[in-house]
């Protein structure tokens, strides 16, 4: 590390490199190094942790305002916190090469976790992480273009891109989207957006006993400030997939679907599930649907009723509001 300090012939000049350097010691002793006074609030912010490796950072001009900085890092094992929509995750390793005009991000990552605590409950766990993301400073706003993420976990696999950019007032502009192709469809109730009520999240956790999705799409696009666009806010928050292969017990004391195949639909804060087939005791049954559309009104559908299964039992019908989903129905 070496510090030039400003005279009348020549800018403040900060260089520094490294073999390998373990963020959490450096976050200790911060306050006692010559860092730019930005590095040292991020350091307090962000509270990184994990390794940097052949490394690299000049820094032109005065510490709290330089004219030009570059840098570069290998790094692995990296956690960050989340703090306002910037997300925070652990176990990542990539590398980063950085300027005041931008830079770019790769990802090349097993066994990590990403933090997204205005979207999801909790973190999410994920066995691959492998991906792509640049940005630039324009006009005194960030674009941030994430060109390719590719994930995988037990729960499902896919790929996501899409671009973002920071607002002068406000968590900025975001259009991303995401297709997984296959998923687990027991484990669906992990990666429900936080907005989504209790009772529903309940309801997939303890009613999904089996079932894959063998397809599904994700597209969100929009003001983040209108962020999830229910109620007429302008904006697109849509999840559509196909499954197939499902038993749902879908209340208590009533026969469980089985060989449900079903499309599902989020939109806003509202689910659909329209299932295409099924069975009851042995029998098919065709026309289901079941939802909370998020509007607070009521919705149903035809059933086959009274038809007799393999068994020779009667089936029951199913009336408006059994299922415990508030606001909501299934037939």
């Amino acid at each position: 590390m070496s510090w030039r300090e400003a005279s009348a012939e020549v800018p403040a000049l900060l260089r520094v490199e490294f073999d390998r350097l373990q963020l959490e010691p450096l976050r200790a002793v911060a306050a006692n190094l010559p860092l730019p006074d930005p590095v040292r609030a991020d350091l307090a912010r962000y509270a990184p942790r994990g390794t940097l490796a052949r490394g690299r950072l000049q820094w032109d001009g005065p510490r709290d305002a330089p004219t030009a900085y570059a840098g570069r890092a290998d790094f692995s094992d990296l956690g960050v916190v989340a703090l306002g929509v910037l997300p925070g995750g652990s176990g990542l390793s990539g590398s980063v090469d950085f300027s005041e005009a931008g830079g770019t991000l790769k990802l090349q990552t097993q066994a990590a976790a990403l933090d997204l605590p205005q979207v999801f409950l909790a973190p999410l766990a994920f066995d691959r992480l492998d991906g792509v993301a640049t940005w630039r400073r324009k006009a005194g706003a960030v674009e941030l273009r994430l060109e390719s993420l590719d994930f995988a976990n037990p729960h499902a696999t896919g790929r996501a891109t899409g671009t973002y950019r920071s607002a002068a007032t406000g968590p900025g502009v975001i259009d991303l989207s995401a297709r997984l192709s296959d998923g687990d469809l027991t484990q669906a109730y992990r990666y429900l957006p936080r907005w989504i009520d209790s009772a529903t999240r309940d309801w997939l956790r303890l009613g999904i006993k089996k079932g894959r999705a063998t397809e599904a799409t994700l597209k969100l696009a929009g003001n983040l400030a209108d962020f999830p666009f229910a109620d007429g806010k302008p904006g697109t928050f849509l999840v559509e997939g196909k499954t197939t292969g499902v038993v749902l017990d879908y209340a208590d004391g009533w026969p469980p679907l089985t060989d449900l195949d079903a499309a599902v639909r989020f939109a806003g804060k509202g689910l659909v599930v329209e299932g295409r087939s099924a069975r009851v005791y042995g029998a098919e049954v065709g026309g289901t649907r079941a939802g909370n559309p998020g509007s607070g009104r009521r919705i149903s559908a035809p059933c086959d009723r009274g038809r007799r299964g393999g068994a020779g039992r009667r089936l029951p019908s199913f009336r408006r509001g059994r299922a415990p989903w508030p606001a909501g129905s299934a037939t």
